[in-house]
């Protein structure tokens, strides 16, 4: 049985070459309550996630990416086309190894290696995992377990980028107390 909350992008060979496509996930234990909705007791992602996310575009550069993502405090950096979803990128994809930098001070390339001027695209994850903003947070805490991912896109029914939500997030949402409780 499928979740119609938690959904994934197809795999995309060439994200310039096709839009994504939700392919909804086998969701098995990523169900709240015995139905295919979350119960209208779970928090939703929509209460937890960081709306309209900072992005950037496919065609900007893997430096482009580091800055944003060190300037605004961020992990992850959901990548866009032309407005549209097409991938991830988090930062450890864009940082500098240690091996490298050792390698660039050694042939005096320092500047070269922090100007990375690669596409974004060839670091970025492109079938990023995405969840519905009417998910249950659990639901969210679950994939991003079960997938080993930090964020999760949120997408709306029309695959359009309203959020993105984190492993933090969904802690955080759990520490909450229950209604009734002091």
């Amino acid at each position: 049985m499928t979740s119609p909350a938690v959904s994934r992008f197809a795999g995309l060979t060439n994200a310039r070459q096709r839009a994504p496509q939700p392919v909804a996930l086998q969701s098995g234990a990523l169900q709240s309550g015995a139905g295919d909705e979350p119960a209208d007791d779970d928090v939703r992602v929509r209460e937890w996630m960081s709306p309209d996310p900072v992005t950037i575009e496919i065609d900007e550069t893997v430096r482009q990416a580091r800055e944003l993502l060190s300037d605004h405090g961020f992990r992850h950096l959901p990548v866009v086309e032309r407005g549209s979803l097409v991938g991830i990128v988090s930062d450890r994809d864009v940082m500098i190894r240690p091996r490298a930098l050792r390698a660039a001070m050694r042939d005096r390339a320092v500047e070269d290696l922090l100007d990375d001027a690669r596409p974004v695209e060839a670091v970025m994850s492109s079938s990023p995992h995405v969840i519905a903003p009417d998910a249950a947070v659990d639901d969210a805490a679950r994939l991003l377990v079960s997938r080993r991912v930090g964020a999760l896109p949120v997408v709306d029914a029309d695959d359009g980028l309203v959020g993105i939500i984190t492993a933090v997030d969904c802690l955080l949402a759990s520490l909450q107390p229950e209604p009734g409780f002091s």
